[in-house]
């Protein structure tokens, strides 16, 4: 079977190349290894290494607790076009969300999280714990998740062609901090249609069969008719890297058709590809 995710997974494509401009500074840099040995070394066995103890782990006092959670709380109150979200993210899914606020909490005491950062998270939390639900939701809120992210890759087609390489393959992209950050509207709504579709697929799940090959070669033989290369439909759909460059405009632009070509596919076809994408995605 033949397939690939690019530019299908809601929270782990164009989401993760945001998450993963969070996350890169916090990232410990290994030291380099000597390559040479002193030759006093060779003559004598080195002494036994001496180990330090761990430091006692302190925990935050409870002054800073409260003042983390009243900037925390602020936070999420700068951002009103996020406030549905974790409005119906508490509602849906309490622990969950007390979960996210609890760690954040602690960031706070030691940073300072920006309004997308603290959404991120949110959306990393829920995708965590009950993404595979959203492989089950109905066929009209499976679909906004997609048509939600061709309308994010437009957007991107439009203000920064060299990011829509990053939201269908995934990779780092400061850059596209700077979308999320013009564009909250649409990252919102990116994030709703994930957790309606996870609350959906809970409340009354769909079974779906796994896709064919003969699914994917429906695929590709749209994409062959939309005018796409052998190269560039390797590219999407077994995750092979061209042998010359594409143009940032071409990638927006297969992207693009990539989107057109999944939403009329025969609804069998589509579905049991969509699914696949959102259990994986949720992995």
């Amino acid at each position: 079977m033949r397939f690939i995710l690019a530019g299908l997974l809601l929270l782990s494509i164009g989401f993760a190349s945001f998450y993963a401009v969070r996350t890169f500074d916090q990232i410990a840099v290994e030291q380099p290894v000597p390559q040479t040995v002193a030759l006093s070394a060779l003559r004598q066995p080195a002494p036994p290494a001496v180990v330090a103890p761990p430091a006692p782990v302190v925990p935050p006092t409870a002054e800073k607790l409260a003042e983390a959670r009243i900037r925390l709380e602020k936070a999420l109150a700068d951002a009103p076009e996020f406030q549905p979200f974790y409005t119906q993210f508490k509602a849906a899914y309490l622990s969950d969300y007390e979960r996210f606020l609890n760690t954040e909490v602690l960031n706070f005491i030691s940073a300072s999280p920006t309004d997308d950062q603290l959404l991120l998270d949110a959306v990393d939390v829920l995708r965590k714990s009950r993404g595979s639900l959203a492989a089950k939701a109905s066929p009209d809120a499976v679909t906004r998740i997609f048509d939600v992210q061709a309308r994010v890759l437009g957007e991107l087609a439009v203000q920064d062609p060299r990011l829509c390489d990053h939201f269908l393959f995934g990779g780092d992209a400061p850059a596209f901090s700077d979308f999320a950050k013009r564009n909250r509207a649409l990252i919102a709504d990116m994030a709703m249609a994930g957790l309606a579709a996870i609350v959906d697929g809970g409340a009354k799940p769909v079974p779906r069969n796994a896709p064919s090959d003969a699914d994917f070669a429906t695929l590709e033989a749209s994409l062959v008719q939309a005018g796409l290369s052998k190269i560039e439909i390797s590219a999407l759909l077994d995750g092979q890297i061209p042998p010359q460059p594409l143009e940032d405009t071409r990638i927006c632009s297969i992207g693009q058709t990539y989107y057109t070509a999944m939403a009329a596919l025969p609804a069998e076809s589509k579905f049991a590809i969509y699914a696949l994408a959102l259990e994986s995605m949720a992995q």
